[in-house]
């Protein structure tokens, strides 16, 4: 499957400095929100929990959206792998 690239906007709705941060997701037919949370493992390593919620807007994406929804499930795993090696840099 062919990757798709969506233009739009993210902005932060809550953030709370070291602890989790809340982005507003917004690409026209598709908005949501992501959160990335950090949370002490207690052996000197954190715990990355990254949640992205996604919905679709209008009906031809709807039609589209189990599509939409797998590909970015295949795709968000690697990305916050990256996301955690970035943080041992």
């Amino acid at each position: 499957m062919a990757r798709k690239h969506y233009e739009g906007t993210a902005e932060v709705s809550d953030s709370v400095y070291r602890e989790r941060m809340t982005l507003d997701l917004d690409a026209g037919e598709v908005a949501g929100s992501l959160e990335a949370h950090l949370a002490p493992n207690g052996d000197d390593s954190t715990v990355v929990t990254v949640t992205l919620e996604v919905i679709s807007r209008g009906t031809l994406s709807t039609l589209f959206f189990p599509v939409v929804s797998e590909a970015v499930a295949r795709g968000l795993p690697d990305q916050v792998e990256r996301f955690v090696e970035s943080l041992d840099a």
